[in-house]
């Protein structure tokens, strides 16, 4: 699921009679797109604060040249090996990031232009976490526009980025500052869900930044070009599950 899209072709676009509601029946191990019970996304509108005991979130990215895919369903980011992620004293590996357009989790009922999603794994037991950033609609996104000058515009086709990229400089702004190198935000909603692209694996722990950031109208209407049937999941029923968020206080 890392190293390739997937073992069978799946699309968002239902207008050629796949789509979403396809997506099980397309492979054998789709099969939990279809009859998960703790599927992502889902829509952050209701949550209880976490305990003192829920471990930190530690983001720390290496600097390197990206790989720009473009799968024609979305942006894929193959990052450069050595960026981790800790959460308390477990360590996951950054694998890849992924630009979705309009964004695949909601906050409150709504839906974002642009969400930028960051898949870990821990190298000890194979676990995977995902890190989740919101976009709005407001002032140029540096980053983003770093970036958009590398973006590959046709399906199938990549790109390597000429100069290095930190992607931590996508972190939201108002971080709070460790030590060299490492920086965590807050504040974050935290609950169990999946991949919210096929295989649609569940065991994924999703951290999604409370405060949304800001990118352009320009910038969100040139990535919503490369996918005119957008490159969203819908939202998933929560089926009981319980969201919690993290802050300093």
């Amino acid at each position: 699921m890392f190293s390739a899209e997937t073992v069978a072709a799946w699309s968002y676009d239902a207008s050629d009679g796949g789509g979403q509601d396809g997506w099980a029946s397309a492979d054998s191990s789709f099969s939990k797109c279809g009859s998960g019970d703790r599927q992502s996304p889902i829509d952050l509108y209701q949550f209880r604060v976490a305990s003192e005991s829920e471990p930190l979130l530690t983001p720390q990215f290496k600097a390197g040249r990206l790989l720009l895919r473009n799968t024609g369903e979305y942006i894929r980011i193959v990052t450069p090996f050595g960026s981790l992620m800790y959460h308390g004293d477990r360590v996951f590996e950054v694998v890849y990031a992924a630009i979705h357009t309009p964004s695949d989790h909601h906050m409150g009922g709504e839906s974002m232009p642009l969400e930028l999603q960051f898949i870990c794994r821990s190298p000890d037991d194979g676990d995977i976490v995902g890190l989740s950033l919101l976009y709005k609609e407001g002032p140029k996104n540096e980053f983003l526009a770093k970036l958009a000058d590398n973006l590959p515009k046709d399906a199938g086709k990549e790109t390597l980025t000429a100069s290095s990229f930190n992607l931590g400089d996508a972190l939201p702004r108002d971080v709070t500052q460790y030590k060299a190198g490492t920086r965590v935000a807050y504040p974050y909603y935290t609950y169990d869900g999946s991949l919210t692209t096929p295989p649609c694996t569940e065991g994924v722990k999703w951290f999604v930044w409370s405060k949304p950031d800001h990118a352009s109208k320009e910038q969100i209407d040139s990535l919503r070009a490369l996918f005119p049937a957008a490159s969203n999941r819908r939202v998933q029923s929560a089926e009981g599950r319980i969201v919690q968020l993290k802050t300093l206080f």
